[in-house]
């Protein structure tokens, strides 16, 4: 703790930068399966946006640097013994892995894709570490946070292009909550999957053709969507007990 407050300035600006890329690497993740050309689009301020949403993981971020207990160097590091069998039965289950993964992946990832890639990168970088880890070498005072970010840092990114991919997936699937959107020179509204709002316009997918477009603020006149309805209680969810009954509308 003393060694964070003392490169107080140095860890916040590591900090900064690493939030961005945090950001800027999800959207790529995003937009390589919705439509890379769409991410020009984006400006600074939809980045500096999108970084609020990555905050809780910035804090993750500085505990890691002040209390880490993962990827832990190895003072004396033994070798393999390829006479062994259990070194050859740990190899043909990481085999089995990789295969399996290639069979299963499709692009964009779902949740238990973008999971068991992550297990793999964080069971690779973990070893790499290990290795290489006391061949890095760095000036103080940036010596601590450098030394963090490159421990933590291409996890934490190959993570958050894999988060881009999976909320990619669900924007191209669901067809839940629709909107209405008017068009100038267009009279009747358009229902449109709502995807992402941006500084200079809308990205939206069509709900009937299943294109993704974008538009430009000033050739939307309006944009509408159906009032939320209260949620079930996890309860009632659950049990199907002490449910709240619906009041009928009554016609006049």
């Amino acid at each position: 703790m003393k060694d964070f407050l003392e490169h107080f300035a140095a860890v916040v600006a590591s900090i900064g930068v690493f939030i961005f890329a945090m950001s800027w690497v999800h959207e790529y993740g995003y937009f390589w399966s919705v439509g890379r050309q769409f991410q020009a689009f984006l400006s600074t301020t939809d980045y500096i946006t999108n970084s609020a949403l990555w905050m809780p993981a910035a804090l993750f971020f500085v505990y890691a640097y002040t209390d880490w207990t993962w990827f832990k160097r190895k003072e004396t590091s033994s070798k393999t013994n390829w006479k062994a069998w259990s070194t050859w039965v740990g190899f043909f289950f990481v085999a089995l892995y990789a295969l399996s993964w290639l069979n299963a992946a499709k692009w964009p990832l779902n949740y238990f894709a973008a999971m068991n890639t992550f297990v793999a990168v964080l069971f690779i970088w973990s070893k790499i570490w290990t290795v290489y880890a006391n061949m890095i070498v760095f000036e103080e005072p940036f010596k601590g946070p450098l030394t963090e970010t490159i421990k933590v840092g291409p996890v934490v990114l190959i993570g958050m292009f894999l988060y881009g991919s999976v909320d990619a997936n669900f924007d191209l699937t669901r067809l839940d909550d629709p909107y209405l959107f008017t068009f100038k020179g267009q009279p009747t509204p358009k229902l449109e999957v709502f995807l992402r709002s941006f500084d200079r316009g809308a990205l939206v997918r069509d709900a009937v053709s299943n294109r993704i477009e974008f538009h430009r603020w000033d050739e939307i006149t309006s944009i509408s969507v159906a009032a939320a309805k209260q949620t079930r209680s996890p309860l009632c969810w659950i049990t199907g007990l002490l449910c709240e009954q619906t009041p009928l509308a009554i016609e006049p």
